[in-house]
């Protein structure tokens, strides 16, 4: 979570919530009217279901919220985001210029 909370607020504005979908997913929850809907649900899930400051940014816990809801649902989800901030199935952070650790053991059938 402090990864992506560049202003150190303790909750991620839109900005920092971008940046954190784009690492995941990469790119970022788009906010053009034209893109998909699904997009623009997932961003709006954010806001709505997952608790937020008085600023609207979202705290550590309506993140861990989110992964508490998506895990059990999605662990494939789960496990891609994890993979991608460069944790390996044992959770362990891997050093991003060690490609063998990171590119090895991505069974997401936990």
């Amino acid at each position: 979570f402090n990864r992506f909370d560049v202003d150190g607020d303790k909750g991620w504005n839109l900005t920092e919530l971008q940046s954190f979908a784009k690492a995941c997913n990469g790119k970022e929850f788009t906010k053009d009217i034209n893109q998909s809907i699904t997009h623009r649900r997932e961003l709006q899930q954010w806001s709505d279901f997952f608790e937020h400051d008085d600023k609207g940014n979202l705290t550590l816990h309506g993140f861990l919220h989110f992964y508490t809801v998506q895990t059990p649902a999605a662990p494939e989800e789960t496990w891609k985001d994890l993979h991608k901030l460069g944790y390996n199935d044992k959770l362990e952070k891997q050093d991003s210029n060690d490609d063998d650790n990171n590119n090895s053991n991505n069974n997401t059938s936990k």
